[in-house]
């Protein structure tokens, strides 16, 4: 598994189980990838469009960022045929990398459906799934949650504690 982050945090996201850990500051992503099967990606825009540069033939780009759902994804959730036509104007760059490239292309909605919470808790429960975890705030504290989690400074989830009486 490749990955990418800044400087201060290569040593930490190594530790984390990376097999190999890109600084983006320093290292050029595009240049440091072989081939690959498939690229999970979650900033979008460019980010998308270039990762199709990575893939080997027949190779696979999820996304969960940007909002640019495929065909399929449309259907599931529901959009009437004028959105999807909508839709596929707005994923032409994605349609053409898809053709030049021979690789698929899909976008993911998050849905936490009970089947889903149930498994990642007994992930969680096994130790399968090891959470990173920042900081626990009370509830009373829940601006300074926000505020740290839009300075983007975080390393892991920003828990909200809602029974605390602090």
């Amino acid at each position: 598994m490749y990955t990418t982050t800044g400087t201060s945090n290569v040593s930490w996201v190594k530790q984390l189980g990376a097999d190999k850990v890109i600084d983006y500051k320093t290292q050029d992503y595009k240049v440091e990838v072989p081939k690959l099967d498939a690229v999970f990606d979650t900033l979008g825009d460019q980010y998308t469009l270039d990762a199709f540069k990575l893939l080997k033939p027949e190779g696979k780009v999820v996304s969960i960022a940007g909002r640019r759902l495929d065909d399929k994804a449309a259907k599931k959730y529901g959009l009437n045929i004028i959105l999807r036509g909508l839709m596929k104007l707005m994923i032409l760059p994605i349609s053409i990398r898809c053709k030049k490239y021979n690789a698929s292309y899909r976008f993911i909605l998050n849905e936490p459906t009970g089947e889903r919470l149930h498994l990642l808790k007994e992930q969680l429960e096994s130790g399968a799934v090891k959470p990173v975890i920042h900081k626990v705030y009370d509830f009373s504290e829940v601006v300074d949650a926000f505020k740290m989690q839009q300075s983007g400074r975080a390393k892991g989830k920003l828990v909200i504690n809602i029974k605390s009486t602090k």
